[in-house]
């Protein structure tokens, strides 16, 4: 009996000794993996594929100091997030923003940052995503919008004003009626040319003005309908699909956000988005029909739609970072989109889309 217990014992204690080794095996092979990379995804990771990592590496930016890690559950045995979070961040020597995911559960983490910040950021990609990969996509997206809305600014000197010496009154003779008269002409002369000037300026202004709440109402109904578009993809049943225009969709969510944030005037981008995601809704609404056998198309025309949902994901990302290649790729896409939506027909709202909840 006794030797059994000691037994337990024995297996028990080398247990412990082991959990904590285990869970630093984990993250000194992250931390020798990031030396030369960016994106760290454990082999075998649950909920990850062999497409993951390069979906990971795509949402980063040359010269980002953010780094993404994926490990499985069984590295938290023995300790905690925070805990694998911190010695990956002291591995990496403070300098990098880090976003964690272990099994199901994230943080973020950024000693470079203000207190909270990669924390929070965080908070609200787990609060809008469904698993882990959502939330480091959504996650780097919070943080690049955060670095550009928050760029230090070097102030600009100002120039030293050199005082101007005063100059010395000498008295004038009295002036004549007629000189007094043709001053007062020019007075009034000159003050109906500064109102002129002055309500040409006010209408000058005033016209972007107007058009940049124009633009702004725009992007906010393009926002609304990614949003709408969000709600008919949760009902896809394919998970695949479903997956990867859950992802496009907050891909694109970003990407107005940038556009709100730019404030320019508008470009070729901005305005082919709206056409873009009125093509991308009815063809979500033709994938649905099709899934819900009311409105099937044939096998041919089904892989070519899968096709063209699936490139959403990337071309949303690259608009995003400003890619060289993107511009040609959305025309290139919107020409396709609409020979497609020609072959495919509107399909109405499936009525039974409820059901499928």
């Amino acid at each position: 009996m006794r030797s059994t217990v000691k037994v337990f014992l024995a297996v028990v204690l080398v247990f412990l000794l082991a959990s904590p080794a285990l869970a630093e095996d984990y993250i000194t092979a992250a931390v020798n993996t990031l030396q030369n990379a960016r994106v760290y995804v454990y082999p075998g990771t649950e909920g990850t594929d062999y497409y993951t990592s390069a979906k990971l590496e795509s949402l980063l930016r040359d010269g980002d100091d953010l780094v993404l890690v994926m490990l499985p559950a069984e590295a938290e045995a023995g300790t905690d997030l925070l805990t694998l979070a911190r010695s990956l961040s002291e591995g990496l020597e403070d300098t990098k923003i880090i976003g964690l995911a272990v099994g199901r559960k994230v943080i973020g983490y950024a000693p470079n940052l203000p207190v909270g910040v990669a924390a929070d950021q965080m908070e609200r990609a787990k609060s809008v995503s469904n698993d882990s990969v959502t939330a480091l996509v959504t996650f780097s997206r919070n943080i690049h919008l955060w670095q550009k809305a928050n760029v230090k600014q070097t102030p600009t000197p100002l120039p030293t004003i050199t005082p101007i010496p005063k100059p010395t009154s000498t008295p004038r003779p009295p002036m004549l009626p007629e000189v007094k008269r043709k001053l007062s002409w020019l007075s009034v002369i000159f003050v109906i040319s500064l109102v002129v000037v002055g309500l040409g300026t006010l209408v000058a202004r005033s016209q972007p003005l107007f058009l940049m709440s124009k633009r702004k109402r725009t992007l906010k109904q393009t926002e609304l309908q990614i949003k709408g578009i969000q709600e008919d993809v949760g009902l896809i049943r394919d998970y695949r699909v479903r997956t990867e225009l859950s992802h496009a969709c907050l891909v694109a969510l970003g990407l107005v956000e940038l556009l709100e944030i730019e404030g320019k005037s508008q470009s070729y981008t901005e305005l082919q988005l709206p056409v873009l995601i009125g093509n991308m809704g009815i063809q979500v609404k033709s994938f649905l029909g099709h899934e819900s056998k009311r409105h099937p198309i044939s096998q041919t025309m089904n892989q070519k739609l899968r096709e063209v949902l699936f490139n959403y994901d990337d071309l949303f990302t690259k608009l995003q970072e400003g890619n060289e290649s993107a511009t040609d790729l959305l025309a290139s896409i919107i020409e396709s989109n609409n020979a497609m939506i020609q072959a495919l027909g509107y399909l109405p709202e499936d009525p039974n889309k409820n059901d499928q909840r």
